[in-house]
Order: C-alpha cells, then structure tokens, then sequence
C-alpha cells in the first residue's frame, strides 16, 4: 500500500496530514491528479491495494499506524453495493482495530 506517484516534494507532517484514502484499480490515478490540481498533497495521502485478496491487513495497519490522526477511507468507482466495499469494510475495521490500537478509530 502506497502513493506509488509521490512527487519530489517534503512528505506531510503527520499532524498535517486530515485524511488517509485507500483504493485499488484506476480510480488512484484519478485520485492523485485532483489531489494534484488542489494542492492537497499535504493534507490528503493516498494507498493504493495492488491485490486485496488475500487482505494486506499489515499494510492498511502500518498506513493507518504512520498517520494516527487521519481519517482513513476507502474509494471505488462503483456503487456502495458493488465493486470491493462489501469484501473490504470488515476486513479494514479489524486490521485497523486489531494491528493500530494507536489509531483513532473512526467507522469507514
């Protein structure tokens, strides 16, 4: 999990840092060039899941771990009753739960 895209510029202090958003597929790219066009890079990081099955729970736990105060949420294309949010919703509420006690939980 990462911004596979991070450009040359200082990473976010992580008290900058407002939201962490997870997503797998093209939806990343379209992610980073509005982030880009906003001048967001400091308050918004993105986590791109090559795979998510099996779950990279460590992944999402470290991610969420390296920004305690962050929002984390997940984005797709489709609709909330399709696409991967069905499979990935519990599987990110343990890993963050069980893997970040650090985090400030917050539901998805």
């Amino acid at each position: 999990a990462g911004d596979n895209m991070q450009s040359k510029r200082q990473a976010p202090r992580r008290e900058q840092l407002k939201r962490l958003i997870f997503c797998s597929g093209k939806i990343f790219y379209e992610l980073h060039h509005a982030r880009a066009a906003r001048k967001l890079e400091g308050v918004i990081a993105l986590a791109r899941l090559e795979q998510i099955a099996p779950f990279p729970a460590m992944e999402v736990a470290l991610s969420a771990c390296r920004h305690p105060e962050a929002e984390i949420l997940w984005v797709q294309e489709e609709p909330k009753n399709m696409g991967a949010w069905t499979y990935v919703a519990p599987r990110f509420e343990t890993a963050i739960r069980e893997l970040s006690p650090n985090h400030k939980a917050r539901p998805l």
